[in-house]
């Protein structure tokens, strides 16, 4: 089961999906949330949209923390597990801007000016542009850099270049540039990284296994023998009614190609353990990384 959880109304049908789940299995439940638009945040470095999905999971977080909390007394052993695929950006705090010995600061005050992200902005500056007509010069000054982003100080470089980008696809590039500089935020990349990301696990006394620095491959393994998942049944039936391998190319390496296998049912797993409820949430976030986060609820 998979819910994008990107707004109070998403959080609140977390809360409906997980009791009818609860309710309606006798074996306990998987279910992941997945609160996306960070990592289109961070691959746009974009510190605003960046925030404030770190905010929609904190919330998310105490819910679902709440609700762990709440199975478990009620005899519903839940565990809430919170980890990222990976981080994107490369972001970092105490961007130097110029040559000069720098000041160790960042001002996270300008983003509480912000009101949309980067990509949004730049949305709506490709909606006012007009067959051969630039768009408005006071239009990016009021609406988009005060209005949008909090920004009464641009140059008129910065201006002209956004007036020159108009509907053109990496404006949010520059927008997103603008309002990093006066944050003071740096990033290294527009990709993904290599950093390593945080792993968290709730609560703690059914989690022990989590504990440390742990290679991707045992959280999986985790979640398998907890929920007693016999793999080899749960792959046979998956591979039962597929159509056949096949070879694409590799958009990223074309010396490289990778062979796929689709699956076009849905396969219902074997019984879980009653031992365990799952509620697995993937969010990518937290406060000074991009990650993707995993917690179960009861």
């Amino acid at each position: 089961m998979l819910l994008v959880a990107t707004s109070r109304r998403s959080l609140a049908a977390l809360q409906t999906l997980s009791r009818e789940a609860k309710d309606k299995s006798a074996h306990g439940f998987f279910l992941m949330i997945e609160g996306s638009r960070i990592d289109m945040a961070a691959h746009s470095n974009d510190p605003v949209g960046h925030l404030y999905d770190i905010l929609a999971y904190q919330e998310t977080v105490r819910m679902v923390q709440s609700w762990v909390d709440e199975a478990n007394k009620a005899g519903w052993p839940t565990v809430m597990i919170s980890v990222s695929d990976h981080e994107t950006g490369g972001l970092a705090l105490g961007r130097q801007l110029t040559e000069k010995y720098p000041v160790y600061a960042w001002y996270p005050e300008v983003l509480a000016n912000a009101t949309h992200s980067t990509a949004w902005l730049a949305k709506k500056i490709s909606m006012a542009v007009r067959p051969s007509q630039p768009v408005s010069r006071q239009f990016i000054v009021d609406e988009i850099l005060r209005d949008g982003l909090g920004i009464v100080d641009a140059s008129n470089e910065e201006i002209d270049k956004l007036v020159d980008l108009g509907a053109r696809q990496n404006v949010d590039y520059l927008l997103a540039d603008m309002i990093s500089r006066r944050t003071q935020v740096g990033w290294s990349t527009h990709g993904h990284s290599g950093v390593d990301v945080n792993l968290y696990s709730y609560p703690p006394d059914l989690t022990k296994e989590l504990f440390g620095n742990r290679e991707n491959t045992e959280i999986g393994q985790f979640i398998v023998d907890a929920m007693e998942i016999d793999l080899d049944i749960v792959t046979r039936d998956l591979n039962r009614l597929a159509k056949s391998w096949h070879v694409t190319d590799d958009k990223h390496n074309p010396n490289f190609e990778n062979i796929q296998l689709k699956h076009y049912s849905v396969i219902a797993f074997s019984p879980c353990s009653p031992k365990y409820i799952f509620t697995v949430s993937l969010t990518f976030t937290y406060v000074l990384l991009y990650l993707s986060l995993t917690f179960p609820v009861g």
